[in-house]
């Protein structure tokens, strides 16, 4: 299960590949499984990326934690919740 554009993107500056081959998509699944149901559809899916990514990751950034020069990959720790690792961009 994977959404179209997610990790496949290119660094702006060294036009570097972003995610592809070594990329987990367990994150992506998660969120998709805990975002949809077949009773509401996709009704809770920007919520539960909120609450699952959004928030986490800005409280990375506020707690410089990661940078803005660095790539922040996400990976599901026991399909309940997303465990973030932060690496920096090879010059």
């Amino acid at each position: 299960m994977s959404l179209p554009g997610i990790g496949d993107h290119s660094d702006e500056q060294s036009g570097e590949r972003i995610g592809g081959e070594e990329e987990d998509e367990s994150a992506v699944e998660l969120i998709l499984r805990e975002g949809f149901s077949r009773e509401y559809g996709a009704r809770y899916l920007e919520r539960v990326m909120d609450f699952l990514l959004g928030d986490p990751t800005a409280e990375k950034i506020l707690g410089r934690k990661t940078t803005s020069e660095g790539i922040l990959r996400v990976t599901a720790v026991d399909g309940r919740g997303l465990e973030f690792r932060s690496s920096r961009l090879r010059s």
